[in-house]
């Protein structure tokens, strides 16, 4: 009967820190995605309209820029 204890106490703590490596692991992914956001935003906002040459692509662009 302690053997079951000891096991099923083990194997709480591993699932514990199953969950918890899993949090962290969404929480790296949300501020990885965040952060390419970002970065994509600012490329968006520092284009030169005046090199785009595409009229619809210079307007999406302007769009985003306002």
């Amino acid at each position: 009967m302690k053997l079951f204890k000891i096991e099923n106490n083990r194997l709480g703590k591993m699932l514990s820190k199953s969950a918890t490596s899993k949090q962290q692991n969404d929480e790296r992914l949300d501020r990885y995605i965040k952060a390419k956001e970002f970065r994509d935003e600012t490329k968006i906002l520092m284009t030169n309209l005046e090199t785009i040459s595409d009229p619809n692509v210079h307007d999406y662009l302007q769009r985003e820029q306002q």
